[in-house]
């Protein structure tokens, strides 16, 4: 299963209550919890905080940075990631 916030695979940590399986991203952290009602998914407040912060950057040279230690695969699925835009000099 995929992260909903990066992509990434998930791990399934284990299943609490009357809920079904909850699984954990380990590149963002993001839970994802299969309910009765149906999936929750709660995102690290970090994820949020670094994408606001990300668009305030107004260069290439600076999310360049965040893209090489991984910080945008982190936060990201891949079709809302900037680097393959600012790459083509958009």
């Amino acid at each position: 299963m995929s992260c909903p916030t990066c992509d990434h695979t998930m791990q399934k940590v284990g299943v609490f209550d009357d809920n079904g399986p909850t699984f954990w991203c380990p590149r963002c952290g993001t839970l994802r919890v299969d309910t009765q009602a149906g999936e929750f998914v709660d995102r690290p407040k970090l994820v949020d905080r670094c994408r606001e912060f990300g668009g305030k950057m107004n260069c290439a040279a600076d999310w360049t940075i965040w893209v090489m230690i991984g910080v945008e695969e982190s936060i990201f699925v891949p079709g809302e990631r900037r680097e393959e835009k600012w790459s083509h000099g958009a």
